[in-house]
């Protein structure tokens, strides 16, 4: 199914001319162009968030994972004492 999308004639020329030198219709650069980019977003969160859990791993492997947990429940009776009066 084949949907309409508007664009400027100016952003349209370039798209036509881009297409010609890549030997392509306007259309099919279009859908490549659209279809690499919004993957990419998600490509590019992804590798943010790994990155970020890595450094998270690196930091925190000299700590028991016991230890961790009792932290967290720590901090959250904390929280909970803070914002409910527990």
């Amino acid at each position: 199914m084949s949907q309409t999308i508007s664009i400027s004639h100016q952003t349209y020329n370039q798209l036509r001319q881009r297409a010609a030198q890549s030997r392509m219709s306007p259309d099919t650069l279009a859908e490549n162009v659209l279809s690499d980019y919004l993957n990419q977003e998600e490509v590019v969160w992804q590798d943010a968030f790994t990155a970020l859990l890595a450094k998270v791993h690196q930091r925190t492997a000299q700590f028991p994972c016991a230890e961790i947990e009792d932290d967290i429940t720590q901090a959250m009776q904390e929280v909970k004492a803070v914002r409910y009066g527990y």
